[in-house]
């Protein structure tokens, strides 16, 4: 599905901003402001704004958000989704902003694909989340996990860390964060307690180098195929595959006192020194085949490839005519 746009549009005589100010969303969501022009209008969400750039205007919000009220699911039709986005923010401004057929003219300078996928269970969910943000990595190579519920590919989430040009991943707790919102009426209506939300965010450099920064460039089927092309760029790590938490035969006192701490999970790195770190890892993998640098995980238990199936395979949820099975029966 289409999760947020940011379009810009030439401008026309009729309706100019200006120079310096913008249309924006208040705080509490009530309200839309032009500023300092004092019209207001009302609006479901907090995010989009529009403003002048140059000879265009810049649109940035979520469309799902403005056209439905929420954005658990949505259309994959760029072109049809934008022209309803323009035309939505024209009649709530109650004035007209932009040319006939702007969908000639209107160039993305970034876009975000999402789609739900249910896991089957709140503990497969926040599994899976935990295995992905250890075992997986992008061309970026490093990936981050922030409070143990959204993982992160292309982006930082520390102070300092630089963020891909061209895209990024974002794998997180939908639930949680519609909860975080206090959106009751999404929880009446849809159980997605065990869905995760993948959403690659594609920039304008990506845009420009693919030839998609037009918007007259998409349709459904460049959606899909862009997402799935963009979600086998994450490269899942087999990591450390085994039957049961026993140590392997042979294994000594002292190598025992490794192994229990990193099965529980403990991060052997902040124990030793670097080198220490590095000399007891090589041991392990020769003397056992074990790599404490990875968590260990069971073979009978491998959350992370069936969640990763599910969320390469299943795009049911992005179509509409699907949604029947997601709704909650009373």
């Amino acid at each position: 599905m289409v999760d947020w746009l940011t379009i810009q549009v030439p401008r026309i005589a009729e309706f100019d901003l200006p120079v310096g100010k913008l249309v924006k969303i208040e705080p509490n969501g009530d309200q839309l402001t032009l500023c300092d022009l004092g019209h207001k209008v009302p609006s479901f969400d907090t995010s989009c704004r529009v403003r002048p750039v140059g000879a265009n205007i810049e649109i940035s919000g979520n469309p799902s958000k403005w056209l439905q009220g929420h954005n658990l699911f949505g259309s994959d039709d760029v072109q049809r989704t934008s022209l309803k986005f323009l035309g939505k923010i024209e009649e709530k401004l109650g004035r007209r902003m932009f040319p006939e057929n702007p969908m000639v003219y209107a160039q993305l300078h970034e876009i975000h694909l999402a789609q739900m996928v249910d896991l089957e269970s709140e503990k497969n969910k926040s599994d899976f989340l935990s295995q992905l943000g250890n075992l997986a990595k992008t061309r970026h190579k490093k990936q981050f996990q922030y409070s143990g519920q959204t993982v992160y590919f292309g982006k930082g989430v520390e102070k300092g860390s630089k963020n891909s040009r061209l895209y990024f991943w974002r794998i997180y707790d939908k639930y949680r964060e519609v909860q975080a919102h206090k959106q009751k009426y999404l929880l009446d209506n849809w159980e997605i307690k065990s869905h995760v939300r993948a959403e690659v965010v594609l920039k304008r450099m990506w845009l420009m180098a693919n030839r998609y920064e037009y918007v007259k460039n998409w349709n459904p089927a460049v959606v899909q195929l862009i997402y799935t092309e963009m979600l086998g760029k994450i490269n899942v790590a087999e990591g450390n595959l085994m039957e049961s938490f026993i140590p392997p035969p042979g294994m000594t006192i002292d190598d025992k006192k490794l192994w229990y701490p990193w099965v529980a999970g403990e991060d052997l790195r902040t124990q030793f020194p670097i080198r220490t770190y590095y000399r007891h890892r090589q041991r392990l993998l020769e003397k056992y085949n074990v790599d404490i640098n990875l968590p260990p995980y069971k073979s009978d238990n491998n959350i992370l490839s069936f969640g990763w199936a599910k969320l390469r395979d299943q795009t049911a949820w992005m179509q509409k005519s699907n949604l029947k099975k997601y709704r909650k029966v009373a």
